[in-house]
């Protein structure tokens, strides 16, 4: 079953994935290859990630603008900066995971 779970996560990873990299200053922020399966991150240009969050959750979409080791921090994380993310990009960003039992309402943004 935990194989199933997996392939069902990482199919919506890669559907949430696909649509984010059609959206202009949109970057994901780490390779496929070394993803876990069911998060996503990214950053944007010109939009901060607090900025984000409030208008997903009037969608009632959950996300985080921080890396998962530093939620709640008022730093830039420490992970992403090592990973070579700009200080200022990495305010702009959105965690965004998906779990074995949720199921995506639609396959598009």
């Amino acid at each position: 079953e935990a194989r199933d779970v997996t392939a069902r996560v990482s199919g919506y990873q890669g559907r949430l994935t696909a649509a984010l990299a059609q959206i202009p200053g949109c970057r994901i922020t780490a390779p496929t290859a070394s993803r876990v399966a069911g998060v996503v991150h990214v950053t944007f240009d010109d939009v901060e990630g607090d900025e984000l969050l409030y208008l997903l959750d009037e969608h009632g979409v959950c996300a985080s603008a921080a890396a998962s080791c530093s939620s709640g921090a008022t730093e830039s994380s420490h992970v992403l900066e090592a990973m070579g993310v700009d200080p200022g990009r990495a305010r702009r960003s959105l965690r965004l995971s998906m779990g074995a039992r949720r199921r995506p309402r639609t396959s598009t943004p």
